[in-house]
């Protein structure tokens, strides 16, 4: 993997996320990308009865706080939105309509975008071409499958300006499905990898967002609604616990369940079992959706990333859709100092996957 950037560092991945805010960035001067900083921290617990300047500054010195701590490089950042601020959509047109492709998307978007989602800002991504059958078998109208990314104008300059106000200078700003994909895809250089399809599983706090790749190109995009905070509602419920008090538990379940009574590991197991369970009905039917769309197109396996993926949810999930479910590791190809390894192993290695992508999200050249 090399790496062709107008600078040794490249710009500050930062993710604020549901959950915890992660930073990264990467050296570029030797024969392989080296992780130079690498930080995160749990979100500040904002106060529901602060106005919006006093939170937005709660979260200001938070960010302030892991910048400083972290030995970052430069000011120049590369921002992902969260998760719950993008509108996906995946779209079907005319094929041939390239030239009027923006136009079409800009139409649909105002069609399916829910009414309260006021001034937006809206990519697309080309999939592919696909060409269903009539009842009869006779092939129908060629048409594009186009993935459809909106962010509300609001939310961006929002995050722009957090970014300003902490005197960064932002150089791109990403959605959280494409710089996973990223980091996937960077590392698929043979020429058998044209045409593997992978399933990316990213399992977060607020959700989980599912996406099939092939190659180089994102096929599909869905975000789900199940993720870790689901969890933990759930939990809490059963347990007549706080929010907080069920995620703790829920943690020292998967690090010491050793040091935790039976029947507290039950009812947490039990719960886990049936969101994933749930999970995995959601991913069939995305699986599903693939396989209809772009015909002989097999997935081959599924990745999981994200702070929610662990082995027993990877097993879990691997039964239910049939397909054999690996815990991927975004820092494949990339050297780390000892204590950053540490550091990183402390932690589930999935979680920093999209961060690193942001990294890599301006002026890549691959060999």
């Amino acid at each position: 993997m090399n790496w062709l950037w107008g600078s040794k560092y490249t710009p500050i991945g930062l993710d604020i996320g549901t959950d915890t805010i992660k930073l990264v960035q990467l050296e570029l001067s030797g024969p392989r990308p080296r992780v130079v900083a690498l930080a995160q921290r749990r979100m500040p617990e904002l106060d529901e009865e602060a106005d919006e300047p006093q939170r937005s500054e709660q979260l200001k010195q938070a960010v302030a706080a892991l910048l400083s701590e972290s030995g970052v490089r430069g000011r120049q950042v590369t921002l992902c939105m969260n998760g719950t601020q993008v509108f996906v959509q995946n779209l079907r047109v005319p094929a041939g309509a390239e030239e009027q492709l923006e136009g079409i998307v800009q139409t649909e978007a105002e069609q399916r975008l829910p009414g309260e989602f006021g001034e937006v800002e809206i990519r697309h991504l080309l999939a592919g071409e696909v060409r269903g059958t009539q009842h009869g078998g006779e092939p129908v109208e060629l048409k594009h499958e186009v993935i459809m990314l909106a962010c509300r104008r609001r939310d961006i300059d929002s995050l722009i300006a957090l970014a300003e106000r902490l005197r960064l200078k932002p150089q791109g700003l990403d959605v959280p499905q494409c710089a996973l994909a990223r980091v996937v895809t960077s590392t698929m250089r043979r020429k058998s990898d044209e045409h593997q399809c992978l399933l990316i599983l990213d399992l977060g706090a607020s959700g989980t967002n599912v996406i099939v790749t092939r190659g180089q190109s994102v096929l599909m995009i869905k975000p789900l609604p199940i993720g870790g905070r689901l969890i933990d509602r759930q939990v809490a419920k059963r347990l007549d616990l706080s929010l907080p008090d069920a995620a703790a538990l829920r943690q020292q379940c998967q690090d010491q369940p050793d040091q935790i009574e039976d029947e507290l590991l039950r009812v947490v197991d039990e719960t886990v079992r049936a969101h994933m369970e749930a999970l995995g009905r959601e991913v069939i039917r995305c699986v599903r959706y693939h396989s209809v769309t772009f015909r002989g197109s097999r997935i081959a396996k599924a990745l999981l990333f994200g702070g929610e993926a662990n082995q027993a949810v990877a097993g879990i999930l691997a039964r239910r859709i049939g397909i054999t479910c690996e815990l991927g590791d975004p820092f494949v190809g990339l050297e780390l100092s000892d204590e950053l390894r540490r550091r990183v192993r402390l932690r589930r290695v999935g979680m920093w996957a999209v961060v690193l992508g942001l990294c890599t999200k301006a002026r890549r050249v691959a060999a």
